[in-house]
C-alpha cells in the first residue's frame, strides 16, 4: 500500500527500505538482510535500510510502555533509551 500514497516525497530506494522495515520490524535482527533483499534494496540504501529496520523495531519497543514491560536493554539506538520518559508520558495522555 505504500507506493501508492501520493506525495510521501521519498525516492523508489527509501520506499523499498520502507517497505523492508515494516515487512520485518517485528523479526530479529538477523533478519533485515534477507528481508531488505527480499525487497529489493540495492547494496548502496543496505545501511539505510538497516537503520530503517532497527528504528522501527526500537518504535514497536518503546510502545511497549502500554504493557508495562519496556526493557531499554533491547533497544537499539541511543535516542530510543533517551525516548524511554517520552514514550511513557505519551502513554499517560492517552488513559
Amino acid at each position: 500500500m505504500l507506493p501508492k500514497i501520493p506525495g510521501l516525497g521519498v525516492t523508489a530506494g527509501e520506499m523499498t527500505c520502507i517497505q523492508a522495515a515494516v515487512a520485518t520490524h517485528s523479526t530479529n535482527d538477523e533478519k533485515i538482510d534477507a528481508f531488505a533483499k527480499e525487497y529489493g534494496v540495492t547494496a548502496e540504501n543496505l545501511d539505510l535500510c538497516r537503520m530503517f529496520c532497527k528504528g522501527l523495531k526500537d518504535a514497536d519497543n518503546l510502545d511497549r510502555v502500554r504493557i508495562g514491560d519496556l526493557d531499554i536493554r533491547h533497544l537499539r539506538f541511543l535516542e530510543s533509551k533517551r525516548m524511554k520518559a517520552s514514550a511513557e508520558e505519551i502513554y499517560r495522555l492517552d488513559e
